[in-house]
Formats: C-alpha cells, structure tokens, sequence
C-alpha cells in the first residue's frame, strides 16, 4: 500500500491504520500473504489505472475475497457504503434480461422491473440496506414474468393476444413458483400490455401457530436472567418476544437507535423512542459496550450495528440469527406471534406503530382476527382430517 518511498499511497492510509490496530494481527497477515487475492487487489489500489473506489473491485469477478477486501476498506473510511445486495440484484436483473425476447418482451420486463417492482422497494427501503428476503422476491417475481412470456410464445401467442385459459394452463403446468408471476400479470393489466388475465394469490397452508401466553412470559423471564446464553441472543429474543420486532428488522438494528437520557435507555424502532424496562435496558447498553463483530478485522466497538456480521461493514444475516435463536428454544415467528396477538389485544395500533415500527395495516389485520382465522382454519382443517 505505499509507494516506492514507503509513503502510504492517498487513499489507503485509514486502511492502513485499519489493518494494523485490530486486535488479531496474525488473521490479518495470513489474510495478507503475498500469493492471496486481497493482497494483489490491495496493491493496485491507489495505482495509475486503479483509482481507490468501488469501480476498481467491480473489474474483478464477485468472490469472498473480494466482497471481503471491500468491507475492509467500507469499514476503513475508504470507500462509502453502498447497498451490496442492490448492486447484486442489479447483475441477475441483466442477466434475465439478455435471456428475454423478441425485444417487445424484454421492454414490457424492463419496465415493469423498473417502475412497479424497484420503485416500490426503493420506497420501502427509504434509505434503509435492503433484505435478501426482499431482493430474492423481487429477482423472483421478474424471472417468473421472463418465463411466462416465453411460455407464451412457445405456445403461440403472447402476452397481448393470451386469454385466460393460457394462464390456467400455464399456472397447472407448472411448479408453485409459477404464481409469483401474479404481480407481472397484474401490472400488465393495468397498463394495457394485457387484458382480461388474473392469477390468484398463492394459499397459505402453513400458519405458524404463536405461543401461549404463560409460554411467552416464561421465556422472556429466562431471557432476562440466564447470563450463560450469550449476550447478543439474549437481547435479540427479548426484542421478539416482548416487541414483536421480525428478526429482519432486529438484525438491522444500528447502534444510534439506541439512546440514553435521564429518563433511562430507549430504542428507536419507531416515530418515537420507546423506553426499555431496566433489566433490558442495562442488557442493550452492556451489548453496545461488547458487541463483536465475526470478522478478524473491523471488531473493535467502531461497527454501526449492533448486531455485526461476518463482514466488516455489514450486520449480522436474518438467516444466522434464525439460526442463533433456534439453538436457544426460540421460534422466531412463533413468539412474534404471540407478542403481536397480546399486544394487539391491550394496546391501541397508533401506540403499537408509533414505539413498534409496525404498520398499521399490520395491526388491524390481527385486531380483525384475520390472522387467527387462518389459524383456526387451520385447526379446524387438521381436526377434520385426524378425524376422518
């Protein structure tokens, strides 16, 4: 990283002064040696040819090593954040594309990608690191748009001339997947690229049932008291179980959200602060204070989340703290619906959305017992069917 006077070339010095601070320096030498991919890419940087910005690592074929190496120097200083996922949706979408024709269709595509899918993320993300969860449902809703209109022209028509007899063959040829073109349909209606078509909404069979209330209390209790469960789980279950937060949200937790005043600790998960009863509130402060990060480099208290991942500049995966909570006695989804259904009962949903950061629609669907109907449904179904 220095010229040939040992000078640090500009731009590299805070990656410099990165990798020799952290508190495990045979990771970052071994990470470093010579012959490894970081090692070469670092010594381009700041080269004639190879400005220090994210265009140099983009020549490069995505690997670890490289989306590595770019959250070093994310965490460094020298470069910005940008949204990984987003750029990752962006390479599959051309793919899609270049695979769709004649090029009528991959128009039609083009602008339903652009306007109905990306521009309502974008407005939900505001500002916000996108999900996998919500970049796999976008990159699958168009692949399934790309492969009905090739199944249309394969079978003689299009998207334009198709009827609705050419859908249901479509929807009964196929795997479940082939209702996630549901939104392309729609949005092609609407639009006039089609007329007259419908798939219906995929049928939930598998509602998860919550937890009882003794259950729930139980496990909030042990959460608070058992101190040989680690620190980040236990503070993350609480979350679940007494906020109903979705582990998605929980996972994106930033280390601002957290405040302190004179009236205690509060956390920032809504328009307005919510106080943390003094037990949670002392365990959100000490995680603050002790949070590691899973990376060799980047681990000191610097990261912005307070749930970090495995890269330096990145928060910790839904999936992986799915799984960290599972290994406790956690069901995610079941003790968030619990927590929703006992606070939806006491509260009203202004308050709920208000502290909570759950929408209001969300709320009155359960208030309306929408979600417990498809749960006795449910019930009702098994019932049936033990019986018969």
């Amino acid at each position: 990283m220095t010229d040939e006077d040992g000078t640090v070339r500009p731009g590299l010095q805070a990656v410099f002064d990165t990798l020799t601070t952290t508190d495990d320096p045979k990771a970052v030498l071994s990470w470093l040696t010579p012959k490894t991919k970081a090692a070469r890419v670092l010594s381009q940087l700041g080269t004639d040819g190879f400005p220090v910005d994210h265009s140099t690592l983009d020549q490069h074929p995505r690997s670890p090593a490289i989306d590595y190496l770019r959250g070093v120097l994310v965490t460094a200083g020298a470069l910005a954040y940008r949204d990984e996922q987003l750029i990752a949706l962006g390479r599959s979408l051309d793919k899609i594309f270049e695979e769709v024709s004649p090029i009528e269709d991959r128009k039609v595509l083009q602008a339903f990608t652009q306007w109905d899918q990306l521009g309502r993320l974008r407005r939900r993300l505001a500002g916000r690191p996108a999900t996998y969860n919500q970049i796999n449902t976008v990159r699958v809703q168009v692949k399934e748009g790309a492969r009905l209109m090739k199944w249309l022209r394969t079978h003689g028509t299009d998207l334009g001339k198709c009827s609705q007899h050419e859908i249901d063959q479509w929807l009964a040829d196929g795997n479940s997947v082939h209702a996630h073109a549901r939104n392309f349909v729609r949005w092609a209606v609407s639009r006039g690229h089609a007329a007259g078509l419908t798939i219906p909404p995929p049928t939930r069979t598998n509602v998860t049932p919550p937890l009882d209330t003794e259950r729930r209390i139980e496990l909030a209790q042990q959460l608070l008291t058992d101190a040989t469960i680690p620190l980040d789980r236990r503070v993350a279950g609480l979350m679940v179980v007494l906020f109903a937060q979705p582990v998605v949200t929980i996972a994106a937790i930033r280390i601002h959200q957290v405040l302190h005043n004179e009236a205690g600790v509060h956390l920032a998960l809504g328009r307005e602060p919510l106080a943390l009863p003094g037990a949670l509130g002392e365990l959100v402060t000490q995680l603050v204070a002790e949070r590691r990060a899973y990376s060799s480099i980047g681990r000191e208290s610097s990261s912005p989340w307070l749930f970090p991942g495995r890269h330096p500049e990145q928060h910790v995966s839904s999936a992986t703290l799915l799984t960290r909570l599972k290994k406790i006695g956690i069901t995610a989804r079941a003790s968030q619906h619990a927590a929703l259904r006992d606070l939806t009962a006491t509260l009203p949903e202004s308050v709920i959305n208000r502290l909570l950061g759950i929408s209001i629609s969300s709320v009155d669907r359960w208030k309306a017992g929408g979600q417990w109907a498809a749960y006795a449904a449910e019930v009702a179904r098994r019932g049936s069917t033990f019986q018969n």
